[in-house]
């Protein structure tokens, strides 16, 4: 299958704490992409059946008031799945929701998540060796992305999903890598071997970019010999190709 062809559910939760075994989700957020494209969105505060820490209110603004009249796990999960699908269960620093996922899951006597996952924090790291951090909003800044609700479960998610957006293209322009497949055995390479961001880059962002009609049209991104590598058409060139 390939990527533009695949549905990523990009996932994010918010906690009492960091144990998946000592604590509990109390809120679920999630982005449906297809081909680049947000096709449906999901968020559900979670009542966990116990007082919200300060400090986690502190993060989230999430109180134990709000969650009070929320419904619990047992009703919330299965409407999550229903929303996941088949789908890829993305997200950034993966194994800390699927783990609270799966634990939620297991205290219900119900099995792990069986679909295939992807981490962003993964791809981060064997995509953008350079840069300091590969959190959340190192990355929102790196890509100058900008959205509402931060730290709570669709905020992230919606971050998540932008940043996940990008670094497809780059992967798609630098590796050649369009099809499923290569894509979730990509984020398990080991990082030396990930070629560190092309030094003409910046020229094409603050050369060659702003000169790009605010226009439809079509575009087509080539490696270095000249050979295409994808091709697509867009409302807006200049919105499609700075993303």
């Amino acid at each position: 299958m390939q990527v533009s062809d695949a549905t990523f559910v990009v996932t994010d939760t918010e906690t009492t704490g960091t144990s998946p075994e000592e604590n509990r989700i109390i809120e679920i957020g999630a982005v449906k992409w297809n081909d680049g494209t947000v096709v449906d969105r999901f968020q559900q505060l979670v009542n966990p059946q116990r007082s919200i820490p300060g400090r986690i209110t502190k993060l989230t603004g999430i109180t134990t008031g709000m969650v009070f009249e929320a419904p619990t796990i047992d009703d919330v999960l299965p409407a999550y799945l229903d929303f996941l699908g088949e789908g890829i269960l993305t997200a950034h620093n993966l194994s800390f929701d699927k783990d609270f996922l799966d634990a939620e899951l297991g205290r219900l006597g119900r099995e792990e998540i069986p679909n295939e996952t992807l981490c962003t924090v993964r791809l981060a790291r064997r995509l953008l060796p350079g840069l300091d951090s590969k959190g959340l909003s190192r990355l929102t800044q790196f890509y100058d992305i900008d959205v509402d609700g931060r730290h709570r479960a669709l905020g992230d998610a919606e971050a998540t999903g932008i940043v996940l957006r990008r670094l497809l293209s780059q992967l798609a322009f630098e590796h050649e890598i369009k099809s499923v497949e290569g894509l979730l055995s990509f984020q398990y390479r080991p990082y030396q071997k990930v070629r560190s961001v092309p030094s003409n880059i910046e020229t094409i962002r603050e050369e060659i970019l702003p000169e790009v009609p605010d226009e439809p049209g079509v575009y087509a991104l080539k490696n270095s010999s000249g050979t295409s590598l994808y091709v697509g058409k867009a409302k807006c060139l200049a919105d499609r190709l700075r993303t």
